[in-house]
Parts: structure tokens; C-alpha cells; sequence
């Protein structure tokens, strides 16, 4: 008679599980080897491709009556955090609200030394990476801050940053040893900048993309980036950058909900620099490169002077040797003559005085206690101002005559900077009141 085969790590468990099944209060022993056949089966590589029946057997694991703290606990939540990096499905965070933080045992928070002499980084210290990268697949999983005690040390001291939604603002080659190497420029809606990151870290995201389709990197795309402050003394490939970018994914955020939008009026162009001057609503001054402005997620839009266009504002924390913030706008979209008001804002104001001669009037708002002034300052502020009007009757284009003394009329304006430097109200748009 030939000796029985020894019985798979899958035979074990569907055993032990008719087992359970059968008997409806297993003695502790029983309960603590069906948790480690469970681990042991997570870290096999039998299952290393299989999310499915990996997420089943943690689920069965965690219903056991297991002592908590204790040692095949903490194994669980060890096979969960290479879950975590196998399958972006798997919902790390919402797993570590169930396994519960204060079971970590103080062994948790120590190195493990194999017999090779290897260090493996400490339980807690696993847990706490594994759970900065789930966030950025799974953000809704976040663990309130008085539940994350246990880790708040170890995530002080790995420097990371909560995840980011950033936009790629350039993309630049750069001659290396064995080629060349293309670099992307980011940037958050707070100024949060990142001057050096290989276009090759930057990832198609992996619940929402294609495994087949490959992966473009353009100006304009949103991105959900994990952020690492260096540490002193750290070398990376960028020697003067101060954070590392641990992951990037291609954003499913939309501009306007992961990243702020503005509406904005293209006032000029300036052709030795190559970009179009653009101001908005509250009397900002953008400027938008020509070459790159058309690489919008919403297609490739036609940007002429004269036009209101949607934009994502580029406004970096870092100032100019003089003091400035150089904002710059990436351009979304380019609205229609007849819907570009609206969506920029238009404000009523009451004509008081008409020159003919010197072909000027002389406005007031209606409502004065709304000044028009620059975001983030409080002056100057305007209430009223001047509209001077040319043999073209510009800005009154399409208006069936000029305003009178004491008319009600809609006008486009914001803050602009004059030859003498000094910023006063400029009108770009003038039409009749409807009211």
C-alpha cells in the first residue's frame, strides 16, 4: 500500500474548514492553527495572483475567535500588507479599521533579523507604507487621526505627506549617461510643487486603466501623487529636490473637483515670450504658454485674444527674486461669445457721467459694497471707474448705441496694471442691462 500524499496547503484548509463547520466551538489551538494555515497559504505563491480567493480566506481569518493582541493576529495583518501591494483592490485601509491598530504588540514596532543577517523593517513600519499607498487607490478608506495613533510616530518620522492631486505642468527631456530621460514638472492647487519626477514613475491608474494600453504622459493630466519629504543628507536622482514622489497614478478626479478651475478673460498675447495673458474674476494675472495650452483634457482648444476661457490656476508658493508670484494657467476649454460672460461673471454698473468729446464715461457699481479688488489684498479697491470708446465703439461691440447718463449696464472688468504701474479698473466688456 503506498503511503498517503502529503496533503496541499488548499486540502489543509478545506479541511479545517468542514471542521469549524461541524463543530460549533472549536478549542483555541484548533482556532490558532486554522489562522496560521491561513497566513501561511497569503504567502504562498500559489495565491500571489489570486485576489479573489486571498481576500476570502483573510475574511474567514478574521471571524475566528483569535486572542487579540497576539502573535498569529499580528501574522494576519502581516499577509495583509503583501495583499496590498499584490492587489490595488484590496481596501488596506478599511481592512486595518477592522483589524483594529491598538492590537499591535510592542514586539510589532521592532526589526526582525533573519538568519542571513537581513534586517526585515518592523511590522508597524510595514503597515504604516502599505497604508499611504493604499490611500491613493482608495482614499475614502482614511482612517480618522485619533484612530492612527499607534502609527503617528513611525509616519512622522518615514516624512510622508497625505496624498496629492497634482498637475503635470511640463515635461522636459534630460541627457543622461545612457540616453535621454523625460522629467515632469508638478504642482498642487497649494502651490506644492515637485521640480524632478521621471515620467516613467508617473503610473496609468490600476483599478481604471487598461493593461494593455500604453501610457502617455501630457501636460494637463491630473495625478494622485504619495509624497516623501527627503530626509537630511538623502540622495535621490534629483540632488536639490525636496520631496520624492513614493507613487503616482493617473487622477480619475475631474478638474473642478481634484483640482480648482477658473474662468478667465485672454487679454493679449505676448508674441516674444510665447504666452497669452489672461485675468479672471477676482483680478488675477495669468499667463499661459502658447505652446502647451491646447493639451487640455478636454481636447485641443482655440485660444484667440478676446476669448473667456476655463483654466486650471497655477499658483507656486515660491516667489520671484522681487517678491511676485509668477501664476501661470493651463486652458481647458474655450467658451462660446455668448456664454464667456456669464461663466466669467458679469457686474451691473449705473453710468454717471458721458463725455463725448473725449469719448469717455464714467461708471459706478450698484453694488458698491462688492469693491473690485485683487484676491488676497484689500487694496487697492475700486467701486467705480472710466470706459474710454474709440471710433469702433469698443468694448460696446453689437450694442445698439452707447449708454446714457443714469443707464443701468453689465460690464466685464477686473484690475490691470497701467504704463505707470499703478492698477486701476479695466472694462473689456459693456452690454445693455436686461433688467
Amino acid at each position: 500500500m503506498e503511503p498517503e500524499a502529503p496533503k496541499t496547503i488548499f486540502e489543509q484548509l478545506e479541511q479545517m474548514r468542514q471542521l469549524f463547520a461541524e463543530v460549533a466551538d472549536a478549542d483555541q489551538r484548533t482556532t490558532e492553527n486554522y489562522a496560521w494555515l491561513i497566513v501561511k497559504a497569503l504567502g504562498s505563491d500559489l495565491l500571489a495572483a489570486d485576489s479573489v480567493r486571498s481576500r476570502q480566506y483573510l475574511a474567514e481569518a478574521m471571524h475566528l475567535s483569535l486572542p487579540r493582541p497576539s502573535k498569529v493576529y499580528s501574522a494576519l495583518l502581516g499577509a495583509a500588507c503583501k495583499m496590498a501591494q499584490r492587489f490595488p483592490e484590496f481596501r488596506f485601509g478599511a481592512f486595518l479599521k477592522m483589524w483594529d491598530l491598538r492590537n499591535l504588540r510592542p514586539e510589532d514596532y521592532l526589526n526582525v533579523t533573519v538568519g542571513d543577517g537581513k534586517a526585515i523593517p518592523a511590522l508597524a513600519r510595514r503597515v504604516a507604507k502599505a497604508y499611504m499607498h493604499a490611500l491613493l487607490l482608495h482614499p475614502a478608506d482614511e482612517i480618522p487621526t485619533e484612530h492612527l495613533q499607534q502609527l503617528r510616530n513611525i509616519l512622522d518620522e518615514m516624512r510622508y505627506l497625505r496624498p496629492h492631486v497634482m498637475m503635470v505642468t511640463k515635461v522636459t527631456p534630460v541627457k543622461m549617461q545612457r540616453g535621454t530621460m523625460y522629467v515632469a514638472r508638478l504642482i498642487d492647487a497649494y502651490g506644492l510643487e515637485v521640480t524632478f519626477c521621471p515620467v516613467a514613475d508617473l503610473k496609468p491608474h490600476p483599478l481604471h486603466a487598461s493593461k494593455d494600453a500604453r501610457h502617455y504622459v501630457n501636460v494637463g493630466q491630473l495625478y494622485d501623487v504619495l509624497l516623501r519629504k527627503k530626509e537630511p543628507g538623502e540622495q535621490s536622482r534629483n540632488l536639490e529636490a525636496k520631496l520624492n514622489v513614493e507613487a503616482a497614478y493617473l487622477s480619475s478626479a475631474a478638474f473642478g473637483e481634484g483640482y480648482p478651475v477658473a474662468v478667465g478673460y485672454v487679454e493679449s498675447y505676448d508674441a516674444a515670450h510665447q504666452y497669452y495673458h489672461v485675468y479672471d474674476g477676482q483680478s488675477r494675472h495669468f499667463v499661459a504658454d502658447a505652446a502647451s495650452e491646447n493639451l487640455g483634457r478636454y481636447g485641443r482648444p482655440t485660444v484667440n485674444v478676446g476669448d473667456y476661457v476655463q483654466f486650471a490656476p497655477i499658483i507656486p508658493a515660491s516667489r520671484t527674486p522681487d517678491g511676485k508670484v509668477f501664476k501661470r494657467a493651463h486652458i481647458l476649454y474655450t467658451y462660446t461669445r455668448a456664454e464667456g460672460p456669464q461663466a466669467f461673471g458679469l457686474r451691473a454698473a449705473r453710468v454717471v457721467q458721458v463725455d463725448m468729446a473725449r469719448k469717455f464715461y464714467r461708471w459706478e457699481l450698484i453694488d458698491s459694497s462688492r469693491p473690485i479688488v485683487e484676491d488676497g489684498t484689500t487694496e487697492p479697491a475700486f467701486t467705480s471707474g472710466f470706459v474710454s470708446f474709440g471710433e469702433d465703439r469698443a468694448p460696446h461691440e453689437g450694442a445698439a448705441a452707447l449708454p446714457a447718463v443714469g443707464q443701468t449696464v453689465q460690464i466685464i472688468v477686473y484690475l490691470k496694471r497701467g504704463k505707470d504701474k499703478q492698477k486701476r479698473p479695466h472694462v473689456v466688456h459693456v452690454e445693455e442691462s436686461k433688467n
